[in-house]
């Protein structure tokens, strides 16, 4: 048989157009939240300061940035205990130690940051610092999945109704939101690889191999998000990786 009847290829369907990926809105997950505004020394807000949370247990680590209203949001974050660090150009790096996360909770985190350098480091303990949980899991009033399916707007956000935790905390208050109540968007990707072997000798061959993944380069959107206290909620802000090429040789023997 000759090189190029060796030649093969392979064109695999990793997921169709009807598979859809269904996202919680905030009810019934196994993950938490933190928020909270960054603050300079006078009270004004700090946008564009980068907010990394990093999970002690794993290694984890999420990162957000302030908006115009100094306000940042690091949703679905496994449960567990985090330290979070802030850096903005012209100010100290800020770090906060002992922040821990249960089931559906929502740590608020407010950081007033010091002038300085970015190199200089201000460490605050967790029992210097209220860090207030809240139960975010919402009512339905509508119908979610009846939104405009825009990145803006993916699902109808007016069709949750968020409760107000009791202001005694003597319990939680829980919605009856329940579990995938929203339909996030469709995921279609096809890769696909071809190989041709070059025998040199009875035992040794030469494989050049090339790889297309998400050959049609399709735009495949990630989940909105999910936590209702968020300015974002129901917002769809990035997308799965794009068309990747890869080219290899192999030396077999």
């Amino acid at each position: 048989m000759s090189n190029w009847r060796r030649l093969a290829f392979a064109l695999v369907a990793v997921a169709a157009g009807l598979n859809f990926v269904s996202v919680n809105a905030v009810g019934q997950q196994i993950t938490a939240s933190i928020r909270g505004t960054v603050l300079d020394p006078s009270g004004a807000v700090v946008q564009a300061a980068t907010v990394t949370t990093k999970q002690i247990e794993t290694g984890l680590k999420r990162e957000a940035i302030t908006d115009r209203q100094g306000e940042y949001v690091l949703v679905e974050l496994p449960i567990g205990h985090y330290q979070l660090e802030v850096q903005a150009k012209g100010f100290q790096t800020y770090l906060q130690q002992g922040i821990t996360l249960d089931v559906n909770e929502t740590a608020t985190v407010g950081i007033h940051l010091k002038l300085g350098a970015e190199t200089q480091q201000v460490e605050v303990n967790a029992n210097a610092i209220l860090v207030q949980s809240t139960v975010t899991r919402p009512n339905v009033i509508g119908n979610p999945n009846s939104g405009p399916r825009t990145p803006q707007e993916w699902f109808n956000v007016s069709a949750f109704q968020q409760l107000q935790p009791d202001p005694l905390g003597r319990f939680e208050v829980f919605g009856d939101e329940g579990r995938n109540a929203v339909q996030g968007p469709e995921y279609i990707n096809w890769d696909a690889s071809a190989f041709k072997n070059i025998r040199l000798t009875e035992t040794k061959e030469l494989q050049f191999r090339g790889e297309v993944f998400n050959t049609l380069n399709h735009t495949n959107l990630r989940l909105p998000v999910s936590d209702i206290e968020s300015p974002t909620f129901g917002q769809i802000q990035s997308d799965v990786s794009s068309r990747v090429i890869q080219v290899a040789l192999k030396f077999l023997f």
